[in-house]
């Protein structure tokens, strides 16, 4: 193994002098064949050892990207940024013998290939490569087999993590978004929780009188026009907020979402499935907002896979499961807890979902289930 490993990281450091003195054929040449010299150190390796390689040789797979980019195979790098991603995870389903029909050598997928999952799945695809240093590919493939390249370059001075830790501190503390005047007072609308909580819940602002520094404040589960008024320094934290902008997100929104917009249904209900690629696997896609502050899951609906050739895996492998595997649980309407309206006020139960209770026995029965319901649920 060592060996081939040598001929692999010659073959790979060929192939990038070549692409940095602009011979672009040669370059081609040599990385495809480090390509496969590095692939066939796979086979018989445990699969914790198959990721850790295909980690180590990402670089190949990018520079090659790189290569196919600048001579236009646009369709072609796709292929191998599909064929550097998720195989360890491919190869273990199809060792599980999910079905007599996966009982098949594993190719790497080709365009055709990813074209028809595309249409199996009814879904537009939208597949991302990092390119250290460079920027972020993407493709789109749309579930009629028509596909579109883009490319985008990282704001200056910031690295593809820090806008993903910005953008998580956005998701657990909503104040770390806000401007600095902002973050001093609440707005109404935000949910907050108060200094001497005793109870999980957070409390909603419903009016802000910034005279007298108060807010009249209610539960979840009060009746309409119940609030209570405190002083604005009693807030702890404000943890949630449907009205601030979310800089950080939408950054995330303009890198990743704004160049293929035009390519994405307009329809919401059309599947948009994401294929990340290295950082991005951590990027919360239906959080991200646009400059209008909509959510981007409240225009698409959004999945997620960690390559295409899984997402068709997994697509076979439901097709044939059999259908008395296929059980639904169907739960609504739980029994519900019991909390303080107030500090210092008696405990009271929250009231019951009862429309929840009638939507889970309507699909119970389309689904051929039973429903779990009440202290069940």
């Amino acid at each position: 193994m060592g060996y081939r490993q040598e001929e692999g990281n010659s073959l790979y450091n060929l192939g990038y002098a070549l692409f940095k003195s602009g011979d672009l054929e040669q370059a081609e040449t040599f990385l495809t064949k480090a390509i496969e010299v590095k692939e066939s150190l796979r086979p018989g390796l445990p699969d914790h050892h198959k990721i850790s390689l295909s980690e180590k040789h990402s670089d190949t797979y990018s520079l090659l990207q790189q290569v196919l980019i600048a001579r236009n195979k646009t369709d072609a790098a796709l292929e191998i940024a599909e064929r550097g991603r998720g195989r360890a995870l491919a190869e273990l389903l199809l060792e599980k013998g999910l079905s007599p029909e996966l009982d098949t050598p594993l190719n790497y997928p080709n365009l055709n290939k990813i074209k028809q999952i595309a249409e199996q799945q009814n879904a537009t695809l939208v597949e991302y490569s990092v390119i250290p240093d460079k920027g972020i590919y993407i493709w789109v493939i749309q579930p009629t087999g028509k596909i579109e390249w883009r490319s985008v370059q990282l704001p200056p001075d910031t690295s593809l993590q820090q806008l993903l830790d910005k953008g998580y501190d956005c998701l657990a503390d909503h104040g770390q978004c806000r401007s600095s005047q902002s973050s001093r007072q609440p707005s109404q609308g935000d949910w907050l929780k108060l200094k001497d909580d005793q109870f999980e819940e957070r409390w909603q602002v419903v009016e802000v009188n910034a005279q007298q520094g108060t807010l009249r404040l209610k539960l979840p589960g009060w009746e309409e026009g119940v609030t209570i008024e405190r002083p604005i320094t009693d807030v702890a934290r404000i943890v949630d907020s449907p009205n601030i902008e979310k800089p950080r997100l939408q950054q995330l929104h303009q890198l990743l979402i704004e160049p293929i917009a035009d390519l994405l249904p307009f329809d919401e209900n059309a599947r948009v499935v994401f294929i990340p690629h290295r950082e991005l696997f951590s990027v919360p896609f239906p959080a991200l907002q646009d400059q209008e502050g909509k959510y981007l899951i409240e225009k698409h609906t959004i999945l997620t896979a960690p390559s295409i050739e899984v997402l068709g895996l997994t697509h076979q492998q439901r097709k044939n499961l059999p259908k008395s595997s296929q059980i639904a649980l169907v739960v609504g309407n739980p029994t519900m807890p019991e909390v303080r309206p107030a500090p210092g006020e008696e405990p009271k139960q929250l009231s019951a979902l009862n429309g929840a209770e009638q939507e889970a026995k309507y699909i119970a029965t389309q689904l051929n289930a039973q429903p779990l319901l009440g202290q069940y649920a």
